[in-house]
């Protein structure tokens, strides 16, 4: 995009390297372009994989590849632990990240609904968003008419992730939340896709779950839905979800 290529155009670098399709014109204050294997938009091959085509051009010859996280800290430990202080330690937790900043991206809020009914009796059930996303987040609680953990708004990003370090299964669109999630190494995740390809974008590597909405025009990759009629959120039902959680809820 042309506000990386801004940074680009800046640095004092003598090698400013991209990728051959970038839009915006992004590549013209680079001088080298690389060819990858696949088109740089191409939503059936991995971000990650993207990435890397950049490393192996410049002769990185890594096997393997991690995303390892810092410890959070003890004050991030302490805030997680006041979060927490009253869910009950005989039962699993489920997090539920129900939100992004596309709204195209989002799941019914009527399904987030149920699945709290499912599972409140089972598990304790804690809702993680950023204080923007307070009305999507009430308006879940509300229809579910559960008591849950309500952390929205209330952690910062350390926190969060200690959070998620002491989730058993964490559901989420496919938002920053999950890769977080993925990265502490702990919870199962299952992701959600719907104007989005989890060919491109779900977590990286193994131990996780995706399902991507069956629609013609999924995935769009487009903030809103072009036809306004949303019908790619409609189509991930929520017995199926339920059915992966009955399946890996401890």
């Amino acid at each position: 995009m042309l506000k990386s290529a801004l940074f680009v155009f800046f640095a004092k670098a003598k090698r400013k390297i991209a990728q051959e399709g970038g839009r915006e014109f992004s590549t013209i204050f680079s001088n080298e372009i690389i060819k990858t294997p696949r088109p740089i938009f191409d939503t059936n091959y991995h971000v990650v994989e993207r990435n890397l085509d950049i490393a192996r051009y410049l002769s990185w010859k890594g096997e393997k590849t991690v995303f390892p996280l810092p410890p959070s800290g003890d004050e991030a430990k302490k805030k997680a632990d006041e979060l927490l202080k009253n869910i009950n330690p005989e039962k699993p937790v489920l997090v539920l990240a129900p939100s992004t900043t596309w709204t195209n991206k989002h799941w019914l809020n009527e399904n987030w609904a149920e699945l709290i009914k499912t599972f409140s009796d089972r598990a304790n059930i804690v809702i993680t968003a950023s204080s923007q996303d307070k009305k999507l987040t009430s308006e879940i609680i509300a229809v579910s008419g559960k008591e849950v953990t309500d952390l929205t708004g209330r952690t910062n990003l350390k926190e969060l992730r200690e959070v998620l370090s002491r989730a058993d299964v964490v559901i989420s669109p496919d938002s920053g939340s999950a890769h977080i999630a993925w990265a502490v190494n702990k919870p199962k995740i299952i992701t959600l896709f719907f104007s989005t390809s989890k060919n491109r974008t779900a977590p990286y590597g193994e131990k996780y779950f995706s399902v991507q909405a069956q629609e013609s025009c999924s995935p769009c990759m487009k903030k809103k839905c072009r036809f306004k009629t949303d019908e790619c959120r409609k189509k991930i039902g929520v017995s199926e979800i339920i059915s992966i959680v009955n399946n890996i809820l401890p």
